[in-house]
Order: structure tokens, then sequence, then C-alpha cells
């Protein structure tokens, strides 16, 4: 779970963390950014400490949250975090934690068969034309 710790803030420590933002003396903007991708990776790293390590090979490094089955993808993972906590659920009920790497295997396989079955529809409409 180290590599999670860089980006980790503790929902304890939120506090601490607006009180800094604070001192930094950001306009209203950049403090609204900052504070939002702070309560973001928040939601995702409380979401891969609890749903990890990889579901492949165990690791706690580079973790990725997957799509089990990518024709149910309903919401881009990536803006998954700012939604409401119900739509959110829902959603990453759907997922499984990998590594980069297992993540990367597995979209490119994904992507394979997506391609033999396009070919295959191609085909056979060229055949029947």
């Amino acid at each position: 779970f180290d590599s999670l710790q860089p980006l980790h803030v503790k929902r304890e420590n939120m506090r601490q963390v607006l009180i800094s933002l604070k001192e930094e003396k950001l306009n209203k903007i950049d403090y609204k950014k900052k504070y939002q991708r702070t309560w973001l990776q928040l939601r995702r790293n409380e979401w891969l400490k609890k749903n990890g390590p990889c579901k492949v090979c165990g690791t706690w490094e580079n973790l990725e949250i997957d799509h089990i089955d990518p024709s149910k993808n309903k919401i881009r993972i990536a803006t998954i975090w700012s939604r409401r906590k119900e739509v959110r659920q829902k959603e990453l009920a759907k997922c499984q934690v990998l590594c980069k790497a297992h993540h990367q295997d597995k979209s490119s396989e994904e992507s394979r068969v997506r391609n033999k079955k396009n070919n295959k529809k191609k085909a056979k409409a060229k055949a029947a034309s």
C-alpha cells in the first residue's frame, strides 16, 4: 500500500489540508481546484485501499481501477470520484483493482477480441454486398 501514500490524505487530516491550503494564500479558484483535487484523491485512495490489492498478482504498486466487463461501463472512471455516493458505488461495484501491467494486459486482450469481432462483421457485410 506504500505506493498510495504520497497521494493519500486521511479523512481526519482533511482539516489540516484545508488549513495549509488557506496558508498558501491562493486565489479562490486555485483554492477550489486544489481542494477538489485533494478530495477526489482521498476518495480514490480510500476505495483502492478497501478493494486492493491487484486481483491478479496481489501487489499494491501502481494500482488502477478496471471495469470487469467493459460493455457495462456507464461512467468513465476518471470522472467517477466527483459523482454522488450512490452513483459512484453502483459503478464501482462493476469494477476491480488491477496493477497497471495487468490492467494494460486485460485492456489489450479486450481490444484484440473487439477488433476481431469487428473485422468478422466487416467481412460478412462485404461478402453480402
